[in-house]
């Protein structure tokens, strides 16, 4: 194939279209956005129940890792669906997970037959149809799916109600647990994490300090540099003449905290 021309059909139309697939799926998500984040919830409570009785006759240990991904595989099926996998402490996210359970993911592909199918229009208009063969329009379908499922995870991240997930608290967790999003086998994002207290000053240089809390603590003359504190919670703390350097601050809340300079 011309390299050159698949370039110019990239630009011209694929970017384009993709484009508007992120707005019509972000514009659908909005709309039921309720409606998702429960039956989102809802798989999840599911699995932590399912696992819950396992446990209860010891054929499962507790569980460090939930990792939710998108299968490819059921893209052309009626149903897309995502796949959550249960690991347990020093199982890596990629191996034999020890329970595994389905569940709807029709919002994430709502328009992609739509996509693929305006990429097809588009090449028959540009007379080029016999250059952009169904294999290459696949192509950048996945790649579409890829980019939309990477885009969602800073929507992911806020659907788990934890409130509604009840069983996610029955279920027997190791002491630090969390619940991934992304693609099976490969990259992960955690979306939702439940750690142990953790010294930010006095900890192992690589110790992940997101999604921790940190209740009524005082921090005198400290130095906050380049340390990602993303979904943190600070409770009831009082920072004392504190400098900040290169932080990430996203979603990090400071609940009723007191900022000083003396």
């Amino acid at each position: 194939m011309d390299v050159d021309f698949l370039d110019v059909f990239q630009t011209k139309h694929y970017v384009p279209r993709l484009k508007q697939l992120f707005i019509d799926t972000s514009a659908w998500i909005s709309e039921n956005y309720t409606s998702i984040q429960y039956s989102f919830t809802d798989a999840i409570d599911n699995v932590c129940k399912d696992v819950t009785e396992l446990q209860k006759n010891s054929l499962i240990p507790e569980i460090s890792y939930l990792c939710i991904s998108f299968l490819f595989t059921s893209l052309n099926s009626e149903t897309p669906q995502f796949q959550i996998d249960c690991y347990s402490e020093g199982c890596l996210p990629t191996g034999k997970s020890l329970y595994s359970k389905r569940f709807d993911a029709s919002w994430l592909t709502r328009y992609i037959e739509e996509f693929r199918e305006n990429l097809i229009n588009d090449s028959k208009k540009d007379g080029t149809i016999n250059l952009i063969p169904p294999e290459q329009i696949n192509i950048f379908v996945l790649r579409a799916v890829r980019d939309l499922l990477f885009y969602s995870v800073n929507i992911v991240k806020y659907f788990p109600d934890i409130n509604r997930a009840k069983n996610l608290y029955i279920m027997s967790k190791s002491e630090e647990f969390w619940i991934s999003f992304g693609e099976l086998g490969d990259w992960q994002r955690i979306v939702f994490a439940a750690f142990p207290y953790i010294d930010i000053f006095n900890c192992e240089e690589n110790a992940i300090l997101r999604f921790r809390s940190f209740p009524a603590i005082t921090y005198r003359k400290k130095t906050f540099s380049k340390l990602d504190l993303t979904h943190s919670v600070f409770r009831d703390c009082t920072f004392i003449d504190c400098d900040i350097d290169g932080c990430i601050w996203n979603d990090c809340t400071f609940d009723n905290c007191t900022f000083k300079e003396q």
